[in-house]
């Protein structure tokens, strides 16, 4: 709880700046799955879920800015015996350093990510049903590597970026197993110049 706190007062102090450069929205695809003991790994898949981003760019030093961003992820994993998917919806808040060279359209960053657990379903093809998220851990957390190419005008930026998922806390709280999230996303997006 004190970590989600933490996280929640540095990107409300960061949105406060008057420092802001763009806002960007963006949404795409992700292919997630969770770490899982040796035997249970091959009984398990990736799932491919869907996400969106909402965030604030702010110049630091030269080519160097802080991203805050508020975002809505789905993760989980999907198992092959029986076959069925398994999704956890996140609602996410994550601060990311940021660098991009003067003359090229690639950029990159890293950073770290807080989740809370919105619910949890699971599905088997036919039907969908909504499990107790009191068995699983109501927070996650981790660190995101991001690498990204865009394309500028006056006012208006278009992009495409590519992120590695990786959460570091435990998201099962009855299993005898350290069961974290990870996956990969691909987004695209436009991002609107403020001044």
């Amino acid at each position: 709880m004190k970590k989600l706190i933490s996280i929640v007062s540095i990107f409300l102090a960061i949105q406060l700046t008057v420092l802001a450069q763009s806002f960007n929205i963006s949404m795409g695809v992700n292919l997630s799955s969770q770490n899982r003991s040796k035997q249970l790994s091959s009984k398990v898949g990736p799932m491919l879920g869907f996400n969106s981003e909402f965030s604030r760019d702010f110049h630091v030093w030269k080519n160097v800015f802080l991203r805050a961003e508020f975002a809505f992820e789905q993760s989980g994993v999907k198992f092959l015996e029986p076959t069925y998917i398994q999704v956890l919806s996140y609602s996410q808040l994550g601060t990311y350093l940021m660098y991009k060279t003067i003359h090229s359209p690639v950029y990159m960053g890293i950073g770290g990510f807080g989740d809370y657990l919105m619910s949890v379903s699971s599905f088997d093809g036919e039907s969908s049903v909504m499990l107790d998220r009191k068995y699983y851990s109501f927070y996650d957390y981790g660190l995101e590597p991001i690498l990204g190419v865009s394309l500028n005008f006056d006012f208006i930026r278009y992009f495409v970026e590519m992120r590695f998922h990786y959460g570091m806390n435990n998201i099962y709280r009855l299993s005898p197993d350290y069961i974290k999230n990870f996956g990969i996303n691909l987004d695209m997006g436009i991002s609107l110049k403020i001044h």
